[in-house]
């Protein structure tokens, strides 16, 4: 049984209201510009992610010894990774490489 940490829960409530924000912005972002080309859409896709990653993160820590909550965790922040390269580096691209390390994050 894992050890309640009240600093822990409140960084992953506060983290669970900031995460709640950023797939409502984004989701509203795509269900009401879907049509349009709106700049800014990869930045916001990954930093959705991360948002999300870190989430799991602080739940995982949360957690105790539970491996399902570390490799969820471990698998979100791979793909948070792969997220920001493809936003930072990859999209402002005219021809991005494919496969390239986004694809193997």
């Amino acid at each position: 049984m894992s050890v309640r940490r009240p600093a822990l829960d409140l960084l992953h409530g506060g983290l669970l209201i900031v995460a709640l924000g950023a797939v409502a912005t984004y989701a509203a972002r795509v269900l009401l510009f879907s049509a349009e080309q709106v700049d800014g859409e990869a930045p916001l896709l990954g930093s959705t992610f991360v948002v999300l990653a870190v989430l799991a993160v602080t739940r995982a820590l949360r957690a105790g010894p539970r491996p399902g909550e570390v490799v969820f965790a471990v698998g979100l922040v791979s793909s948070s990774l792969g997220w920001l390269y493809w936003s930072i580096v990859l999209a402002p691209l005219a021809d991005p490489p494919y496969p390239s390390p986004a694809d193997f994050l």
